[in-house]
């Protein structure tokens, strides 16, 4: 006994296959466009945490430029504008670093800023230790 099927039954199952074909591809896109903007939005994460630390390198640079010309200063007034620049530059790589552990969600790499953070105040210490020491020599002409 086979069963007989009209045309129009023919075309309402075509028409639903093609429906939910059509569901299925729509959602596959919704999803692949939420998988791109988290993807979006973790490499935006990542590529400012780079740049702020890239920052941080710099202010760390300027920081040992300045603190070598501590060193060759022949008044006190100019170890005390270094210190300035110094003081200011390390404030500056501090707030970077507070944004930059904002930002990074693995608590290991978090961690590894803070002691970085916590290292700046190692070389502020160092820094103060030698801008006294240069301000002695030179007061000692």
């Amino acid at each position: 006994m086979a069963i007989r099927m009209g045309i129009g039954l023919k075309l309402g199952i075509a028409s639903g296959i093609v429906i939910l074909l059509s569901g299925g591809i729509i959602f596959s896109q919704q999803y692949a466009a939420s998988q791109i903007a988290a993807a979006d939005k973790a490499a935006e994460t990542e590529s400012d945490i780079l740049s702020r630390t890239q920052q941080v390198g710099f202010l760390l640079g300027q920081i040992q430029v300045n603190a070598n010309d501590i060193r060759l200063a022949v008044a006190g007034w100019e170890v005390d504008v270094l210190l300035g620049k110094i003081s200011i530059d390390m404030s500056a790589a501090k707030t970077e670093l507070d944004k930059t552990i904002a930002l990074i969600t693995e608590k290991e790499a978090a961690d590894g800023y803070r002691r970085i953070k916590a290292r700046l105040s190692h070389i502020d210490t160092g820094v103060a230790e030698i801008a006294a020491t240069q301000k002695a020599e030179i007061a000692s002409f």
